[in-house]
């Protein structure tokens, strides 16, 4: 218990020095995504951190069910070790592996690139090549997780330029490095995003 109180507060201080180094939009989502036969549902957070306005570094965080039973959930690759370095070596007087752990769990999925930065309809193009699929189902048993790419459009539309709500269709492309016979090497995303911004002064 003493560890992931740790944990959780080393995360805690490192998203908020990221909160400082720039305005962080982001937004719930919902998504249906397609592996070969494997169907899954998933909703959950994502967050991009604009640098210079046209670029942005990119977290995808969430978690639904598989058409054919169990659960299926996608994070980034960084968040994942980097919680799992902390559970498991992190510590009050371990802060080479504090340190570590924390750099791992910020780390992001991936970079995107605005393709016009300003009007109500901006495109958004990201490069998520550092993610984790997972995939759980008790009976019959299987379990796998494994390390993915995916590419990424985002069409961010504004509900009023003055306002700093906005809805993003999205659609990509992913790729497993290492898949397994019953895991196809590609897959196909469909979703939208809802969410909140706010343009820098």
């Amino acid at each position: 218990m003493k560890k992931l109180l740790i944990t959780f507060s080393l995360l805690m201080v490192s998203l908020s020095a990221l909160r400082a180094q720039g305005t962080m939009e982001g937004g719930v989502f919902a998504e249906q995504s397609f592996f070969g036969s494997r169907v899954q549902q998933m909703y959950g957070l994502s967050f991009y951190l604009p640098v210079r306005n046209k670029f942005t570094l990119n977290w995808n965080l969430g978690i639904g069910p598989q058409t054919k039973g169990g659960i299926y959930a996608h994070a980034p690759a960084g968040l994942v070790t980097g919680v799992w370095l902390l559970s498991q070596f992190g510590g009050v007087d371990r802060r080479v592996m504090n340190a570590a752990g924390v750099l791992l769990a910020v780390l992001p999925e991936g970079v995107g690139l605005y393709l016009n930065e300003e009007g109500r309809f901006r495109h958004h193009l990201s490069f998520n090549l550092l993610g984790m699929d997972y995939w759980y189902r008790q009976n019959p048993y299987n379990e796998v997780g494994k390390l993915s790419a995916t590419i990424q459009y985002r069409l961010k539309a504004l509900l009023r330029e003055d306002l700093n709500f906005f809805i993003s269709p999205t659609a990509g492309v992913t790729m497993i490095y290492n898949p397994e016979n019953r895991i196809s090497r590609w897959g196909i995303r469909l979703g939208v995003c809802i969410g909140l911004m706010k343009e820098k002064q």
